[in-house]
């Protein structure tokens, strides 16, 4: 800041603002747009990102609604600095943020109205009086109030200084003999206000409560800037209203430092508060204290008001010290995003049924009240089915597990199952896939959605009885045998042995009859070879269990099996079960009678990439049998965790998951892990954000300083204004300064590039954008392109909510290639998409090259030409995919919530079609301009690749009849596939390297399963 010599004598001031660094990461300015804005309110937006977390407000509290108001204030210290700028640079930008109602607008986070309230110095506090008021009306559940100040023009601060306002000496010196005058302060300040029941329901820090607040103007002053004793009292008997006076210990003054402004103050105060007379006459055990947080931070005007609140119930913080300084302080950290892994996938692994016990689950059973209501529901239902309760076994805290039959042992081990995968997936855990450990099985079918939870309680509890019934106990025996099966083949030629279970490269479990058993263990034993006869009272996965067989399969011929929403790992058929799979209706009786392979189950999910080094199996059951597999098949760099073990509490074993979950980048529904002991936690401190900033600034050019004297006006030129015509000019140049912006995308990575970037520096990153469902779900079932190629599928920020699409195509596009831009920062670019995708695809290609991005590939996949837009498709067509089944897999809920009523599977999700149409409508306007490049960036490789089948011909699925009036629409989906060039869209890749692939056994809606895709690239 530079000032003419001699135009002023002030001597002190509190300036500390940083105000040409912004983080941009993620945001939704231009660089252009942040030099114009930073001087204006960037520092209102960092302050509000810091009030958040220290409020650490619950992602499902008030907080998260739409009804919220934010109201934010600045002096006009700042808009007068704008002012200069603009008669230098007459930007449109710059023209719009003069106005101080765009601090408020900018600043906003929420959907909720804003205002920006300017009274002068009281203008925060006039912002928290129109706040409290709003909320006591219910008109808003959450207010964000702030104001700002920040000095950026040595203008005002001159005028004040000749109008003997600023002190010459120095800093504010409030209720001193030598006051004069005040120091100019530079501050942000915001706080959130909520009604008390709101805030102590949500669990909220709260710092105060605010009893009354009321406004006044001292209209009877001899000045606008001096106070006024009697208005003063006044507002102070007023917002007391009948409270005793002598309750008040406190009283946080304006104190500017000035001799009349403190003065009266000072008077007004013993006319209201400190009575010396009358029944409100104070004692000396009762004194009143005065003060002003101006004596150490000078007047921050429009945040004074803010900032004295702030003082009042912030004065005296406790200070935490540590046994050890952290080395990493925030100065070296870096932004969260930066520091935190990629979220790992997980997989459940359920328990069988050895070293079952009493009281498994009876911490969370006594304490969780969701775990509770599904474990009663389980035993429910098997007591409907005719079978004992066991919530014994659940809910006493000890007992003999023997003296329970295996029907009730069994039917506790799979309802504890379902039970704390529930629990699991509302804390936020949800699995990518599930395998099961002999009886664990059955819980795996569940929550992949193979059988309900209803047909699952039954086929255990039915198995038990009938093993129980058709078998005699004692009979035969099971070994466990530290040693592979094929070591050991010699020793079980003509015994009779079988193999039960494969639970390890060195771990087998045999079966037979207890003679053969006991000869075997003593031969292996004279061989050193270590084995332990199971006390079990049958032997599974055995000829024991033959003669039940087929009254088991007679008594589960009515199970209805589905295809899985999620892998399914199976042990028995040493595969994954994928969508679109189907368990035959032997599986049942197979899964009884033959041997489990668990390591053949876990090395076919590491062949198909479903565990990788970024996968956490998590085991859901009653001890850590599955984890010590998984660790003996994977090795020490497999991360597996139990739920439960014996002799420990169920809370600090699953916390402790819970914990290795979150430091591996998964996110965890704390509220949920919190609900049932809300009122018993308390907050903590926690360092705040750790900005990435950048340095933006506007350097002034040439010479912006006010003339004497009227100019030419321009009325008399016979033209616009420049400023006018500059607006304009830049308006129409620069569609995003009108449009509205899209909401931020999200993405997953489908496939992993398997090898290093070191070691391949030729890989690709391939984004594929979402089809007419808004999700990635249908590239999901992509066999592996490429060893070195990486898929990432974006997703519609509308995809839950397609009424809200409301926006351009260029907006939406814009926050794909934001999404893009942050997972590749820089090209070369491989973009592609199925059906509408490969529309968005094109465009976002051209989007690219329009600002000198190359694009390396371009993946056109069974994609409509956008030549001349889209049109809606009729309510038959969605009728028609609803019955036929494509629907059914679409867009599913909570993995463990499968539907249990055939029928209902085949509606779509209520948002499915809103959002077809919403995309269709997106795209019908959408008329592509053939593909070019600017700047003279190399052309992409364009790759279309067509399905060879019709998709509704009644051969895969039923026929669907043509009407009159069918559009392009229709028959690109319903009639025979002839022409597989480039169709239409020919004139839009002129010259363009062009690679047409035809998949020729594969139709629109199961072609992305081919494998076809890697050769595109």
């Amino acid at each position: 800041m530079c000032f003419k010599e001699g135009c002023c004598t002030w001597k002190g001031y509190n300036w500390a603002i940083v105000l040409d660094v912004f983080n941009h990461l993620g945001g939704r300015l231009t660089t252009r747009g942040i030099v114009k804005l930073i001087r204006a309110i960037i520092p209102l937006v960092y302050h509000f990102r810091a009030t958040f977390t220290e409020l650490r407000h619950h992602p499902k509290t008030s907080i998260e609604g739409t009804n919220l108001i934010v109201f934010g204030d600045q002096m006009e210290d700042t808009k007068s600095h704008l002012q200069a700028l603009l008669r230098t640079e007459h930007d449109a930008l710059l023209a719009s943020f003069i106005n101080n109602s765009y601090s408020a607008i900018r600043a906003e986070l929420f959907s909720g109205p804003s205002y920006a309230v300017d009274t002068a110095c009281s203008s925060s506090l006039a912002a928290i009086h129109v706040a409290c008021n709003v909320l006591w009306r219910n008109e808003a559940d959450t207010m964000i109030v702030g104001g700002t100040n920040i000095i950026t023009n040595p203008d005002f601060t001159a005028g004040l200084d000749k109008g003997h306002f600023l002190s010459r000496t120095g800093n504010c010196k409030t209720f001193d003999d030598e006051a004069d005058g005040y120091c100019r302060g530079e501050g942000v300040g915001t706080v959130i206000l909520k009604r008390l029941e709101d805030a102590i329901l949500d669990g909220d820090n709260i710092k105060g409560v605010i009893a009354n607040v009321c406004t006044n103007h001292s209209a009877e002053s001899e000045s606008i800037t001096r106070p006024h004793l009697k208005a003063q009292r006044d507002i102070f008997t007023k917002v007391l209203d009948g409270l005793d006076p002598s309750h008040v210990s406190y009283v946080e003054m304006h104190g500017t430092g000035t001799q009349v402004g403190d003065a009266t103050e000072m008077g007004s105060v013993l006319e209201s508060i400190a009575l010396n007379h009358g029944r409100h006459l104070r004692s000396d055990k009762h004194l009143v204290h005065v003060g002003s947080v101006k004596a150490n931070v000078g007047h921050g005007e429009a945040a004074a008001g803010v900032t004295s609140l702030q003082r009042c119930q912030s004065d005296v913080l406790r200070i935490y010290n540590t046994a050890a300084r952290n080395p990493y302080g925030r100065e070296t950290g870096s932004s969260r995003g930066k520091s935190r892994d990629a979220k790992p996938s997980v997989i459940f692994a359920f328990t069988g049924q050895g070293g079952s016990y009493v009281g498994t689950g009876r911490d969370l059973y006594l304490n969780n009240s969701s775990f509770k209501t599904n474990i009663d529901r389980y035993n429910q239902i098997a007591l409907n089915q005719g079978f004992s309760s066991f919530l014994p076994i659940i809910q006493d805290s000890n007992g003999d597990i023997s003296s329970f039959d295996a029907i009730t042992t069994q039917l506790a081990i799979l309802g504890l199952q379902v039970a704390l995968t529930k629990l699991w997936i509302s804390w936020g855990v949800t699995p990518s896939a599930v395998v099961g450990h002999s009886l664990g099985h059955y819980a795996a079918l569940v929550v992949g959605g193979v059988i309900s939870k209803a047909d699952a309680l039954f086929v255990v509890g039915i198995r038990a009885q009938q093993l129980q019934e058709g078998c005699k106990p004692a009979t035969h025996g099971m070994l466990a045998v530290r040693a592979s099966s094929s070591s050991l083949a010699l020793y079980l030629d003509g015994t009779g042995v079988e193999v039960a279970c494969i639970n390890g490269p060195q771990d087998t479990i045999f079966s037979s009859v207890r003679a053969a058993i006991e000869l075997l263990h003593a031969r292996l034993a004279s061989d050193n070879i270590r084995g332990i006869m199971l006390d079990v009272p049958y032997a599974f996965h055995s000829s024991q269990v033959d003669g039940v067989l087929e009254r088991f399969r007679a008594a589960t011929s009515g199970i209805q099996f589905h295809s899985p929403q999620i892998p399914v790992l199976c042990g028995q058929i040493r595969k994954v079960v994928r969508k679109g799979e189907i368990f035959g209706s032997d599986h049942l009786v197979d899964h009884f009678r033959q041997s489990v392979d668990f390591v053949a189950a876990i090395e076919a999910a590491q062949t198909e990439k479903l565990v990788t080094n970024n996968t956490i199996f998590v085991e859901i059951g009653h001890n850590s049998t599955v984890t010590a597999m998984l660790l003996a098949t994977l090795g020490n760099k497999c991360r597996a965790f139990p739920s439960l073990k014996k002799n420990q509490s169920n809370w600090s074993t699953m916390t402790a998951v819970l914990e290795a979950l979150y430091m591996a980048g998964d996110s965890i529904r704390w509220d949920e892990y919190h609900r049932d002991f809300a009122r018993k936690y308390t907050v903590i401190e926690l360092p705040q954000y750790q900005w990435d900033l950048k340095s933006y600034w506007l350097q002034h050019v040439n010479d912006w300083s006010l003339r004497k004297g009227d100019g030419p006006e321009i009325r008399h030129i016979g033209r616009p204004s420049m400023l006018s015509t500059t607006i304009h000019s830049v308006l129409r140049e620069d569609p995003v300064l009108v449009e509205r912006p899209a909401r931020p995308t999200t993405s997953i990575v489908i496939q992993q590039s398997t090898i290093a970037a070191a070691a391949a520096p030729s890989s690709t990153i391939l984004f594929l954008f979402p089809d007419g469902s808004g999700s990635a779900s249908s590239y999901t079932s992509l066999a592996q392109v490429s060893q070195n190629v990486t898929l990432i599928g974006l997703i519609c920020p509308y995809r839950r909510d397609p009424a809200a699409m409301t926006i351009s195509l260029t907006s939406l596009i814009t926050s794909y290639v934001a999404e893009i831009r942050r997972r590749q920062p820089k090209g070369p670019y491989s973009l592609g998409g199925w059906s509408s995708g490969g529309i968005y695809a094109y465009r976002a290609s051209q989007m690219l090259l329009d600002v000198g991005s190359e694009v390396r590939d371009l993946v056109l996949v069974d994609s409509p030409p956008p030549n001349e837009g889209l049109e809606r498709l009729p309510e038959r067509f969605y009728r028609h995919c609803a019955e036929v089944g494509i629907f059914a897999q679409i867009g599913g809920g909570g993995v463990a919530d499968v539907m249990e009523e055939k029928m209902a599977r085949k509606e779509p999700p209520g948002w499915l079609v809103p959002h077809f149409n919403a995309t269709i409508d997106l795209l019908s306007t959408y008329h592509a301009e053939p593909l070019h490049s600017p700047r003279g960036m190399a052309m992409p490789k364009v790759s279309p690749c067509w399905a060879g089948q019709c998709a509704l011909d009644g051969v895969r699925y039923a026929k669907l009849e043509h009407e009159e009036g069918d559009g392009e629409g229709i028959r690109f989906l319903s009639e025979q596939r002839t022409d597989f060039g480039s169709g239409k869209g020919a004139e839009l890749i002129r010259g363009v390297e062009c690679n047409v692939e035809v998949i020729r056994d594969w139709d629109h809606f199961n072609m992305m399963c081919s494998g076809h895709l890697g050769s595109l690239l």
